[in-house]
């Protein structure tokens, strides 16, 4: 008895490379020993370019690929020097596949059978079937927008401000130098003719009415009478 347990991975995982998600989709890495990328085929070009690479040969049982040869019996001992070299999964850096299925067996029992045309029973512990998704919960447009609403609240800031900041120094002023060309060279002539202002540094008080005539102290003012109005 087993249980089936299938993992797939979403289209938007594919933003991350693949140390980061640790799996590779079926058509991203070519193999020459599969047309789709398994973890199985890519341990066997993985062993099979070991082999090579050690004795100058591959096992018989390997799949008969151009430019590699079959071992002979002095190849045969060459791998058997060789095998734990070789057979070591660490030495081949191989990720799972994005879209695989793993049967685990959860209940053995012992065989039965008196001859061998009797059936083997094999059936599933549970139904319907587990399956497992991976997928990107937090990728770079939501981090995008993380940091565009701390600046917007801490700075003022925004992604209208950024494109206005860019249009203002790079479209405008190319607009302004071809386009408008003769306002500008106005504009600088006025500005190089232009009389600068007498600036003051003087530490004495400023008074505005100081030059008009002072008014005597004993001097009555004429307040108009206006008529009565019954």
């Amino acid at each position: 008895m087993f249980s089936p347990k299938e993992t797939y991975t979403t289209e938007e995982a594919r933003q991350l490379s693949i140390r980061q998600r640790h799996c590779v989709f079926p058509d991203e890495i070519k193999l020459i020993t599969d047309d789709i990328y398994t973890f199985g085929a890519c341990m066997t070009e993985c062993r099979m370019n070991m082999a090579k690479e050690k004795c100058g040969c591959i096992p018989f049982f390997y799949p008969n690929i151009e430019g590699y040869e079959y071992c002979k019996l002095e190849g045969l001992i060459c791998l058997d020097q060789f095998k734990e070299e070789i057979t070591k999964a660490f030495n081949c850096p191989c990720e799972l596949s994005c879209m695989y299925t793993v049967y685990e067996i959860e209940k053995l029992e012992d065989s039965k059978k008196k001859t061998e045309n009797d059936p083997l029973e094999l059936s599933f512990v549970s139904w319907p079937m587990i399956r497992y998704k991976r997928d990107v919960l937090f990728g770079w447009v939501d981090l995008f927008v993380a940091f565009g609403g701390i600046a917007g609240l801490f700075l003022g800031f925004s992604l209208l401000s950024a494109v206005e900041t860019i249009y203002y120094f790079t479209l405008r002023a190319f607009c302004m130098v071809y386009r408008e060309k003769d306002e500008l060279e106005k504009l600088h002539h006025e500005y190089e003719n232009a009389v600068e202002p007498e600036i003051n540094l003087d530490m004495k008080p400023y008074f505005r009415n100081s030059s008009s005539p002072k008014k005597n102290k004993n001097e009555t003012k004429v307040i108009p009478i206006l008529p009565y109005l019954p």
